[in-house]
């Protein structure tokens, strides 16, 4: 009788150390939606197209930087998250309260039915985390280039960035310049990420 054994997978899930044991093959967002009851992150087309179930990977790259870029979880095996971070829509949520682009969002009335929204607030706020400047309207509108939403639309949400980004002053901005992990900790203080992004750095060198 054969047996299969399925090497551990070690990652962050948010702020948490997480070791799977589940096959490498298995998608991400099964995994998150079923295994561990993460539900913000929605299955929609399961092709990689709607956007709706949008998570951030964070990983270092060769010059020493971590590095978040915007995925489809629907596309991902669990295997690929092996000493990375993974960030969905639970763990961008403020302890407390909204992030300034949530509340931008209410204010501009940018979701209805609300199923396309975690993906859409997961894409946005890498749109901020990415910039070395200030989040321009190309920038944002790259940001929701891989979104579909079907009720809503997408003025309101093109209104939601840039309310987001009036009350940032210009020297705000430009201390956001330069080094990642300082702009990670700005980012922090504005309440855009929880604090727990602070240590995120450290954890993976560790791990």
């Amino acid at each position: 009788m054969m047996t299969s054994f399925n090497a551990p997978i070690h990652f962050l899930l948010n702020n948490e150390e997480v070791v799977a044991h589940e096959p490498p093959g298995l998608l991400v967002l099964d995994y998150l939606r079923r295994k561990r009851r993460l539900v913000g992150t929605k299955e929609g087309c399961k092709e990689g197209d709607c956007g709706a179930c949008a998570v951030l990977v964070g990983d270092f790259q060769e010059e020493g930087q971590l590095v978040y870029q915007p995925a489809t979880s629907c596309l991902i095996p669990l295997g690929e998250l092996a000493g990375k971070h993974l960030v969905t829509i639970e763990g961008i949520n403020p302890e407390t309260g909204l992030s300034p682009l949530q509340q931008a969002i209410v204010e501009e009335g940018g979701t209805q039915c609300g199923y396309c929204t975690p993906g859409i607030v997961v894409s946005m706020t890498h749109a901020v985390i990415s910039s070395r400047s200030h989040v321009t309207s190309d920038v944002m509108e790259t940001a929701l280039s891989g979104h579909l939403c079907r009720c809503t639309g997408y003025a309101s949400l093109k209104r939601a960035g840039a309310l987001m980004m009036k009350g940032w002053s210009e020297q705000e901005k430009a201390r956001e310049d330069g080094n990642f992990e300082h702009q990670i900790g700005c980012l922090v203080a504005k309440g855009m990420l929880p604090a727990y992004f602070n240590t995120i750095p450290d954890r993976l060198r560790a791990a």
